[in-house]
């Protein structure tokens, strides 16, 4: 296994050579490294570092990832793409990490639905794959998933009893309006052939 490059930057860094900026932040569980793992050796790095005088703004959860898969033995390359992000002092820089780590637009779960059926993707590749703290994958494919119909399930087998004959009428919970009283009244077979209820007289 290795990890591919997948992108360009404005420059080129070493891991050694990143510092991290955002301390405790953000933690990395270990499901969640597994899922980035996942997304890092399928699709390699999509997306260069961005750092301020070799202190990085955004890519920390990468970072981590990739020094922890390294530690494991998977072919790292030497170099990794990296943008220099103008600020006037570290003050400014820190507000520049808050600011890409707030989420200003909100992802609602029809949103995600919608995106997600537009390109196929199931939800167990979803729940495997990503993590969206603000979604419960199990009651998302409950509310979302389709139900798969069985096929012949609603069929009439051959051997059914006939229970009916040419010429039978059958009253199916039909009910009508008393002509006299006015209130609605049961069709049966006994005073289906008068528009009035059993207690007023016909």
């Amino acid at each position: 296994m290795e990890v591919k490059i997948k992108c360009r930057g404005s420059g080129e860094i070493s891991l050694d050579k990143i510092i991290p900026f955002q301390g405790d932040l953000k933690d990395l569980s270990d499901s969640n490294y597994e899922k980035l793992k996942k997304q890092i050796l399928t699709h390699g790095m999509v997306a260069p570092f961005m750092l301020w005088k070799g202190n990085l703004i955004d890519g920390h959860q990468r970072l981590k990832t990739l020094l922890k898969m390294k530690e494991e033995g998977i072919k790292l390359p030497e170099l990794f793409p990296m943008v220099e992000i103008e600020a006037k002092d570290e003050k400014t820089a820190k507000k520049i990490v808050l600011a890409i780590s707030s989420q200003y637009g909100k992802m609602t779960e029809e949103s995600l639905f919608d995106f997600s059926k537009s390109f196929d993707l199931e939800f167990k590749e979803m729940e495997e794959s990503f993590n969206f703290d603000a979604f419960d994958f199990k009651d998302y494919e409950k509310k979302y998933g389709e139900s798969k119909e069985v096929e012949g399930e609603d069929d009439i087998p051959e051997s059914a009893p006939v229970i009916s004959k040419l010429g039978d009428i059958w009253y199916l919970g039909a009910y009508y309006e008393c002509e006299k009283c006015k209130k609605e009244f049961s069709v049966t077979e006994a005073n289906s052939k008068k528009m009035v209820c059993d207690v007023c007289p016909s």
